[in-house]
C-alpha cells in the first residue's frame, strides 16, 4: 500500500529540483576574491589571497585606434625622465598636475575636482549633487548635467574632471560620501555613470570613474602613519573590504562596467584595501577585473595619497600617481614620490620594464588625443592656483605657464538649468489634503536654520549653524559664486501675492518655545520648516536624523501649526520619525540641489513644476533597520586588524528590506506627484532567438563581452495621466530571477529599467524597456562568466519597488525537467523502468517511505501558515464548546474523555479541509507571485509542484474530503466551504471589494467551526451553537485588520486591498480598538458570565487596542497580530467560564 500511495502521489507532485550553486554555503573566506597581498592570511584564512594577475595588459586602443597612433608617436620622442614626469603628479595650480613638455608642444594635464563643480575655481557653477541627479530618474537630465559640467571644466582649462562617483555605491546608509555618488542600486548608478561620462566627454573633458572599487566607508580608509616616521612607516593599515566574487561582479563592478562601456578616459583607484591588498596595487582588481575582463583602455590614477609602493603598484596596473609628491602623506613636497625619479631608477636597473611605462603613457595620452585636447584647448585659469589650498604656490617645485585669462566666467546660463535640475530632484514624500502646491497663501511662517544664507564664505561648512545646504564637504564640494536661499526665494514669490512672511531661524529657540508666542498677529496659513543634514569626505555619519535638533523643531512647530510642510536638504537618508504626525501635511526631500536651491524649491512648492523625483534609496523606519554599518572600531591594535566583512553580500538597501520583508517608511523608487497615473497593457517579448544560458565568447570590447550588452527582450506598457495637471510618470521595471535555478542569496527583485515619461492631462504613451543579456544574468563563480538561469523570470512594473501594478513572465532559457533525489527511475520514465512496483528490497522500501514523507510534507506546506490562525484556534473553539456547561449540539458528551477520543477525527477533518483551501488559493497566478515574495516555502512558489499539478491534486482530493465528511460528519459545512472557495477564487469574488472578501473569509471560518464541532460531538448543532458561531465570525470580520498592519508595505507592493490601505491607518486602527472592546463585552454577555470573568477578554482586548492606537511601528504591529490570535482564543474558551 505504501508503494501504491507513493506512485499515486508521484504523478501529481513531480517538480523540478533546486540545482543552483550554494552561494551562501561555506565559510566567508572561501568565495572571497583576493589577489596579491600575502599579509593577513591568519584573518582571511587559506583563501585570503589568490593568484596574481600579471602582466598588466597593454592598451589596444579599442575604439581609439587613430588616437593611439598619435600617442605612440608622442611616446617615441620621450626621454626616460620625461616618461617619469608623464606618470607622476606634481603640486601646481590644479588639484592634480602633469607637467608640460614644451619641446613636444605638450602643455601638460590639469586634473580638477569634482563630481558637482570645479571645486578650485571662481565664477563656476555649483550643480546638484550626484544623489540629486539620481533622484530625478531622468536620463536627459543626467546627460545634460554631465555635459554642462564638462563645458565649465574645459572653459577653466581642466583636461580631466574627477567625476563621476560610483564608489561608494551606498552599501551603508551612513557612508559620508554617498551624496557624491548616485544610488545604492547598481542599475540606476550604472545608467547615471554612463550618461554623466558621455556628457563630460562630449564636452571635450576626460571623465574619471571613481573610486574603483569597494570604497564604501570613510573611517580608517587610509593607514595611520607613524608621526615620527616616513611615508612607509605605518602603525595601522587601512581597512580591508573583504568581499566575495559574485557580490563584486553583480553589485560593485556593475556601474563601473557602464563607465567602461561609455569609454571613460580614466579610473581612480581607491584608498582602502581589497581583501587585504591596497586598492591601488591590487593586480586582480586592476589588471584582472578592470583592464582584462571589462576591457578598459584608459588609465588608472591613484586617489590622492593612495599609492603605497612604486614598482609593485605599477606592475599591478596603476598608471598615474596622484598627487605625486609625498606631501599627501604628511611629508615635505620636496621629498619626492613613489613614482617620479624612482621610475627612472627602476627602468635603468632593470627592475621595471620600460614597455610597461610606455603603456602607462599610451593609456594617458590616447584619450587626450581622442578628445582633441591637443588642439586649441583653453589654458589653465590662473585663479585656480590662487585658490588651491591643497598644494599652494609655496609647495610648487616645477614651473607652470599661467598666462591665460584670470577668473574667467564659464557659467553662461547654466543657472536656469541647475534650477530645473533641482526641482526635478525634489522628492514629494507626503502630501495630505493636497497641502501642495501652495494656493497663494497670505500668511507664511518660515522655520529652521537651513532656510537662510551662510554667515560667511563661499562653501558650505560642517559647523555653520546658519545657512542652507546645497552640497556636502570634502573634495566633492563646490565653491559658490552666488546662492539663492529658500527664504530669499519664498519672499520673492510671496510678494507677488501680497503675503506676509515671518521667519524664525534659531533651531534652539524654535524647539524650546511655545509657538503661539511667535505668531504675528495670527497663526500662519502654512508653516515651512527647513532641515539640513551634513555629510563629508573622511568621516561617516553618526546617525540618520536631521542635524541641529531638527526633529524637535518639527515637533514644536507641528504642535501648534496644522499645516506644517517640511523640507530637508540632506546627503540622502533621514529616518523622519515625525512623518506620520497629523499636522505634518507635506514632506519634500530636496537633497543637495546646487546654487539655485531656493528657486528650485519655490517652483515645486507653488506648482510651477509638478514634482516627479523618486527616491534613489530606501528610507527605513529606524536607523537600526539598515544592515551593513561602517566598521567604526576594533578591539585590537594589530597593524592589519581593521577588517570589513561584506557578509550581507547582495542584500543592501531595498534588496535587503525585500529579502527579509521588513517594513519601511518610504521605499526605493517612491515619490508623489500632483497628478495621478495608470499603466496598462504590460507585455514582454523576445527579440533574440536561440538564447543560450552562457553568452557567446567574443573579443572583449569596452564594457566586457559585447554579447552581454545585446538586447534580448523588450517590455512595453501604456502609461496614462489620469489626473488634472500635466506631470511626468516614472515607471520602473523590476526583475525576479527563477528561484530554483539561481544561486541562493539572489535578491527578490532587482531594478532593470526605468523611464521619465512627461504626460499632458489625459495623454497616454507607450513606453519600452530593453532588457540586455546582462540584465537577466548572474555571475557564476564556478565557470567565471555571466549566466542566464533556466526557468521563468517575473517582470514587475510599477511606481516603486513596492508599488508594483503589473506582472508578466518570460523564459529566456527553458528549464530541463529534473527530479528530487527520492524519485525512482520508474517515475522518471514513461513506462520503462529499472525496477518494478513490487520490488521489496530494503532500498526500494526506503525510497517509498521517503517519497510518502515528501508528499505529506508538500500537503503540510499548503496548510503551514494556517496552523496558528485556523487549526489551533478551531481546536480551542470545539474543545471549549463541548466541555462547557451548556450543550451546543444534540449529543451531550458525558465526560471529557469522550471528547478527547473524537478530537483526532476533528483535527483530521479540519486539516483535510485546510488542504483544499490552501491548494485552491495558492494555485492562482497572482497568489504564486505573492508567495514567491512573501512565502517562498509554499509548494508552488518553492517549485515542489506546478500550478497545473496543483489543479490535478485539487480535483483529486476534493472527493476524498467530501467522502470523509460524509463518514465523520460536517458534510454540509464542507460543501458550503467548497462553494465559497469557488466564489472566492474561480469567480474572482475576492476582487469585488474588501468587505465581500472579508464576508467570504468569515463564512469559511464559520464553516470550520460548525463542521469540526459536528465531528467532535457526533451530533447536530443547536440554535445557540449557530448564534455563538455567528458572533465569533462577526468578531473576526470586524477585527481581522489586526493581521494586516505588520505587512502593509508588502501588501501595498503587491497591490492588495486591505482595510488599512483603503481606509487609512487612523480609521482602521481606531475601528479595531473599538471593535475588540465591544466584542469582548458582547461575547461575555452572551454567556451570562460574572463581571469578574469579563476581565480576561476585556484585558487582552484593551491591551491590543492601546498598542494599536498608541504605538504605530512594525514591532508593535507584530505583537498586535499575536495578541489578536490570543484574543480570539480567549473568546473561544468563554463557554468554560459559564457558572
Amino acid at each position: 500500500m505504501t508503494t501504491a500511495l507513493s506512485l499515486f502521489l508521484s504523478g501529481l507532485l513531480l517538480a523540478p529540483a533546486v540545482n543552483g550553486q550554494a552561494y551562501d554555503a561555506g565559510n566567508r573566506g572561501e568565495d572571497a576574491f583576493e589577489y596579491v597581498q600575502p599579509l593577513n592570511t591568519t584573518i582571511l584564512g587559506p583563501y585570503g589571497h589568490s593568484e596574481a594577475v600579471y602582466p598588466s595588459p597593454n592598451t589596444t586602443g579599442n575604439g581609439w585606434e587613430e588616437a593611439l597612433e598619435k600617442a605612440k608617436a608622442f611616446v617615441a620622442q620621450l626621454t626616460i625622465e620625461e616618461k617619469a614626469d608623464m606618470v607622476t603628479g606634481q603640486p601646481g595650480p590644479c588639484v592634480g598636475n602633469i607637467v608640460a613638455i614644451p619641446r613636444l608642444g605638450f602643455n601638460g594635464l590639469c586634473l580638477q575636482d569634482g563630481p558637482l563643480s570645479i571645486r578650485v575655481a571662481d565664477y563656476a557653477s555649483v550643480f546638484s549633487a550626484g544623489v540629486s541627479a539620481a533622484a530625478t530618474w531622468d536620463r536627459d537630465i543626467l546627460y545634460e548635467r554631465g555635459y554642462l559640467m564638462g563645458k565649465e571644466f574645459k572653459g577653466k582649462g581642466a583636461h580631466v574632471a574627477l567625476s563621476p562617483v560610483a564608489g561608494p555605491l551606498g552599501r551603508s546608509a551612513y557612508s559620508g560620501r554617498n551624496w557624491e555618488g548616485f544610488s545604492p542600486d547598481p542599475y540606476l548608478t550604472g545608467v547615471s555613470m554612463e550618461l554623466t561620462i558621455t556628457g563630460h566627454q562630449d564636452a571635450g573633458v576626460q571623465a574619471t570613474a571613481k573610486h574603483w572599487i569597494l570604497n564604501e566607508q570613510e573611517i580608517q580608509r587610509n593607514p595611520v602613519f607613524d608621526p615620527n616616521g616616513t611615508a612607509t612607516d605605518i602603525t595601522s593599515q587601512a581597512i580591508s573590504a573583504n568581499v566575495d566574487d559574485r557580490t563584486v561582479h553583480e553589485l560593485y563592478m556593475w556601474p563601473f562596467a557602464n563607465a567602461v562601456k561609455a569609454k571613460a578616459a580614466s579610473f581612480m583607484c581607491s584608498y582602502q584595501r581589497i581583501n587585504g591588498s591596497y586598492g591601488c596595487q591590487n593586480s586582480k582588481s586592476l589588471n584582472g577585473l578592470l583592464k582584462t575582463e571589462l576591457g578598459f583602455e584608459g588609465y588608472v590614477m591613484s586617489d590622492w595619497g593612495a599609492t603605497h609602493t612604486g614598482v609593485a603598484a605599477i606592475e599591478a596596473g596603476l598608471d598615474m600617481d596622484m598627487p605625486g609628491g609625498l606631501g599627501a602623506y604628511g611629508q615635505a613636497w620636496t621629498a619626492g614620490s613613489f613614482f617620479g625619479g624612482n621610475v627612472t631608477i627602476a627602468v635603468n636597473n632593470g627592475t621595471l620594464d620600460v614597455t610597461r611605462v610606455d603603456d602607462m603613457i599610451l593609456r594617458i595620452m590616447t584619450p587626450y588625443y581622442w578628445l582633441g585636447q591637443d588642439k586649441d584647448f583653453p589654458s589653465v585659469d590662473p585663479s585656480g592656483g590662487d585658490l588651491n589650498t591643497f598644494s599652494p604656490k609655496s609647495t610648487w617645485v616645477r614651473e607652470f605657464n599661467l598666462t591665460g585669462e584670470r577668473s574667467r566666467d564659464v557659467r553662461e546660463n547654466h543657472g536656469e538649468t541647475i534650477r530645473k535640475h533641482g526641482a526635478a530632484a525634489s522628492v514629494l514624500l507626503k502630501n495630505e489634503n493636497k497641502a501642495l502646491p501652495l494656493k497663494a497663501p497670505k500668511s507664511i511662517a518660515v522655520f529652521g536654520n537651513d532656510a537662510s544664507e551662510d554667515t560667511q564664505g563661499f562653501l558650505n561648512q560642517k559647523d555653520f549653524e546658519y545657512g542652507t545646504l546645497v552640497a556636502g564637504g570634502g573634495s566633492g564640494t563646490g565653491r559658490l559664486t552666488y546662492l539663492v536661499t529658500p527664504l530669499e526665494a519664498i519672499k520673492a514669490r510671496a510678494s507677488k501675492d501680497g503675503a506676509l512672511v515671518q521667519q524664525w531661524l534659531n533651531n534652539t529657540l524654535i524647539a524650546t518655545s511655545n509657538m503661539t508666542d511667535l505668531w504675528n498677529p495670527t497663526p500662519p496659513e502654512v508653516c515651512l520648516v527647513f532641515l539640513k543634514t551634513w555629510a563629508e569626505e573622511a568621516a561617516d555619519r553618526q546617525h540618520l536624523d536631521v542635524d541641529w535638533n531638527g526633529n524637535d523643531v518639527v515637533e514644536s512647530v507641528a504642535k501648534y501649526c496644522n499645516n506644517t510642510i517640511v523640507v530637508t536638504h540632506s546627503s540622502g537618508i533621514n529616518t523622519l520619525p515625525w512623518a506620520d504626525h497629523p499636522n505634518v501635511t507635506a514632506i519634500l526631500a530636496a537633497h543637495y540641489p546646487g546654487q539655485e536651491s531656493g528657486n528650485s524649491l519655490v517652483d515645486v512648492l507653488y506648482g510651477d513644476v509638478n514634482p516627479s523625483a523618486r527616491l534613489p534609496y530606501t528610507i527605513a523606519l529606524n536607523g537600526t533597520d539598515y544592515n551593513a554599518p561602517p566598521t567604526t572600531a576594533i578591539n585590537t591594535t594589530g597593524e592589519y586588524d581593521w577588517q570589513s566583512w561584506f557578509e550581507e553580500k547582495l542584500e543592501i538597501d531595498y534588496r535587503y528590506f525585500d529579502a527579509h520583508n521588513i517594513s519601511v517608511r518610504y521605499e526605493f523608487g517612491f515619490g508623489l506627484s500632483y497628478t495621478t497615473f495608470e499603466l496598462a497593457d504590460f507585455a514582454a517579448e523576445a527579440v533574440a532567438s536561440d538564447i543560450t544560458s552562457a553568452p557567446e565568447q567574443r573579443p572583449v570590447q569596452p564594457g566586457g563581452n559585447p554579447a552581454l550588452w545585446e538586447t534580448i527582450f523588450n517590455a512595453t506598457a501604456t502609461i496614462s495621466n489620469t489626473g488634472d495637471v500635466a506631470g511626468a510618470a516614472v515607471p520602473q521595471l523590476y526583475v525576479s530571477f527563477p528561484a530554483d535555478t539561481t544561486p541562493a542569496g539572489t535578491p527578490p527583485r532587482q531594478l532593470r529599467g526605468f523611464e521619465k515619461v512627461p504626460l499632458a492631462v489625459g495623454e497616454s504613451k507607450t513606453v519600452g524597456f530593453e532588457l540586455m543579456r546582462r540584465d537577466l544574468s548572474y555571475w557564476d563563480v564556478v565557470s567565471q562568466q555571466w549566466v542566464i538561469p533556466a526557468g521563468d523570470f517575473t517582470l514587475s512594473l510599477g511606481w516603486s519597488s513596492r508599488d508594483l501594478k503589473a506582472f508578466t513572465k518570460i523564459t529566456p532559457v527553458q528549464a530541463e525537467m529534473s527530479y528530487p533525489e527520492d524519485y525512482t527511475l520508474l517515475e522518471k520514465s514513461s513506462g520503462a523502468s529499472a525496477s518494478t512496483p513490487d520490488s521489496s528490497d530494503s532500498t526500494s522500501g526506503g525510497c517509498s517511505i521517503r517519497r510518502v514523507g515528501s508528499h505529506l510534507k508538500t500537503l503540510y506546506l499548503f496548510t503551514k501558515s494556517d496552523v496558528k490562525t485556523v487549526l489551533i484556534p478551531q481546536i480551542i473553539f470545539i474543545v471549549s464548546a463541548v466541555l462547557g456547561r451548556e450543550s451546543l449540539t444534540t449529543v451531550d458528551l458525558s465526560t471529557p474523555a469522550e471528547a478527547l477520543q473524537r478530537l483526532p477525527l476533528a483535527i483530521l477533518w479540519i486539516w483535510l479541509n485546510l488542504i483544499v483551501c490552501g491548494i485552491s488559493n495558492q494555485r492562482l497566478p497572482q497568489s504564486v507571485l505573492e508567495d514567491e515574495h512573501n512565502k517562498p516555502w509554499r509548494p508552488i512558489a518553492a517549485k515542489r509542484l506546478t500550478p497545473e499539478q496543483a489543479n490535478k491534486l485539487l480535483f483529486t482530493i476534493v472527493p476524498l474530503v467530501m467522502g470523509t465528511s460524509l463518514l465523520l460528519g460536517g458534510f454540509t459545512p464542507t460543501v458550503t466551504m467548497m462553494a465559497l472557495l469557488w466564489l472566492y477564487n474561480d469567480l474572482d469574488g475576492s476582487s469585488i471589494n474588501i468587505w465581500t472578501r472579508n464576508i467570504i473569509n468569515t463564512g469559511g471560518i464559520m464553516c470550520f467551526s460548525a463542521g469540526s464541532l459536528e465531528v467532535i460531538s457526533g451530533g447536530m448543532l443547536l440554535p445557540k451553537a449557530w448564534i455563538w458561531i455567528g458572533l465569533t465570525g462577526a468578531a473576526i470580520a470586524t477585527t481581522v485588520q489586526a493581521l494586516d498592519f505588520p505587512d502593509m508595505e508588502g501588501d501595498k507592493a503587491r497591490g492588495r486591498q486591505t482595510i488599512p490601505l483603503i481606509y487609512g491607518e487612523a480609521v482602521s486602527r481606531g475601528g479595531l480598538a473599538v471593535a475588540v472592546v465591544v466584542w469582548s463585552a458582547v461575547c461575555s454577555a452572551f454567556w451570562n458570565l460574572q463581571l469578574m470573568s469579563w476581565a480576561v477578554p476585556l484585558g487582552v482586548g484593551s491591551l491590543m487596542a492601546a498598542l494599536t492606537v498608541l504605538r504605530r511601528d512594525e514591532k508593535c504591529d507584530k505583537i498586535v497580530a499575536k495578541l489578536w490570535c490570543l484574543w480570539m482564543s480567549v473568546l473561544y474558551v468563554l463557554p468554560l467560564f459559564v457558572a
